[in-house]
This record gives C-alpha cells, structure tokens and sequence, in this order.
C-alpha cells in the first residue's frame, strides 16, 4: 500500500513539474478618459451619428476581460436608425477600450451587467 501511496504521488510531482503555470495577465491599461474618447470616436461606433437620439453613457468605466487580454468597457444607450431609416428604439451597446482606443462595439448581454449601471445624457 506504501509503495502505491509512493509511486502516486512520484506520478504527481512528474505531471507537475512538466505542466508550466499560466502566464501571468498583463497589468490593464490606466483608466481611460472614455467619455473624451467615444466622443472623438462617435464615427467608428455609430456610422450615422448625427442621427442618434437619447444617447445616455454610464457614470464609470468598468474592468473586463476579452479573449484577447484586459481591457476596460463602458455602457451606452442610444437610440439608433435601423438599415430602413427607421429608429429601433433604446439600446444598450457595450464599447470596450484598451490602450486608448475603442477595440469593439456590440449590444450588451446580461452578463455585461449594464441594466445595474448609473447613466447619464451624453453630448459628443
């Protein structure tokens, strides 16, 4: 039985030493001026942005992690034209940040947590 116990536990400490740890995360940029920069931005978000109402942004820019690496993201609402010209009502996007440009738009899901967000009317 001490023999097994020995041999299980030589096993493990081989399997161990071959599997290397994860590398670390690399630190998250500084907190991003996103107000400053999704109003210079505005184009590469909303192609029409003249055309945009009841843009609301939230009150603080939260952590997050892409596939890719940390990064920081932001909630907007507004309310935008659809392909017909029409106005699709109030949405919510989600706009993630890293090293001070805006890395990817899409519509918030209920894991980004949005809905729990402060927002505030936002002029670009």
């Amino acid at each position: 039985m001490g023999l097994l116990l020995g041999s299980c536990s030589a096993i493990l400490n081989i399997v161990e030493s071959v599997t290397p740890p994860p590398p670390p995360l690399p630190d998250p940029d500084p907190e991003p001026d996103y107000r400053q920069l999704i109003a210079a931005n505005i184009k590469e978000i909303f192609p029409d942005p003249a055309s945009l109402r009841s843009v609301a942004i939230a009150q603080s820019v939260q952590r997050t992690q892409l596939l890719d690496g940390p990064a920081w993201r932001v909630c907007l609402k507004a309310d935008v034209k659809n392909m017909n010209d029409a106005y699709i009502g109030v949405q919510t996007y989600v706009i993630a940040i890293r090293r001070n440009r805006i890395v990817d738009r899409r519509r918030a899901k209920p894991e980004d947590f949005c809905e729990s967000e402060k927002f505030e009317p936002f002029s670009f």
